[in-house]
């Protein structure tokens, strides 16, 4: 469980809140679908510390979850690891705190769409050149195997289900010879 920061906290209940009260006005989910949805994925991603604007401007309201994704790391310390988001801003984030954590040399890979090659990148996952992934579900299709790690750390558990079960398949598959765990970071009092 990740505790958010006190800006972080308050921005994720007014936006909870603006859910509540248009669900309550509204008399029926459908009547609010497409806004109930929009305010469901703001609430996602006020979990990870920021929201987009309506122009998509992405505004931070702290750092409480990528922090605790950096306590796990450095937990974990040589392991590999595949972390899983879902979304680009939080992709950006973590890329931003891996390359100030390792100003050595590259030690992950991004492969969230537009990003690194796929194949290319987990190749060196593979081989042991790359110590994490930073990864999209969507991005990282069936088939693909990153058995060199045994943590998949969610950072943001996907929407869909599918998307979901197929990323975790990514390090527990044959040729994988330790057991695998799975690293949830959720914001403490989110629904």
């Amino acid at each position: 469980e990740v505790e958010p920061t006190v800006a972080e906290w308050d921005a994720y209940k007014e936006a909870a809140k603006e859910l509540r009260l248009l669900v309550r006005t509204a008399g029926s989910i459908r009547a609010v679908r497409v806004k109930a949805e929009g305010l469901i994925g703001k609430l996602r991603q006020l979990c990870g510390g920021w929201a987009y604007t309506e122009d998509r401007i992405s505004v931070e309201y702290g750092q409480s979850k990528l922090r605790a994704l950096l306590d796990l790391l450095e937990e974990l310390g040589n392991e590999q690891a595949v972390i899983w988001v879902d979304y680009r801003e939080d992709s950006r984030r973590i890329g931003e705190a891996l390359s100030l954590r390792s100003a050595t040399r590259k030690s992950y890979a991004m492969l969230v769409g537009g990003g690194d090659d796929a194949a290319e990148s987990v190749a060196a996952f593979q081989a042991g050149e790359l110590q994490y992934l930073v990864c999209h579900p969507a991005s990282v299709g069936h088939g693909v195997t990153m058995t060199a790690a045994s943590h998949a750390i969610y950072f943001t558990v996907p929407w869909s289900f599918e998307l979901y079960a197929q990323s975790r398949d990514r390090i527990h598959r044959v040729g994988q010879k330790r057991a695998c765990s799975y690293h949830h970071l959720i914001t403490r009092g989110s629904v």
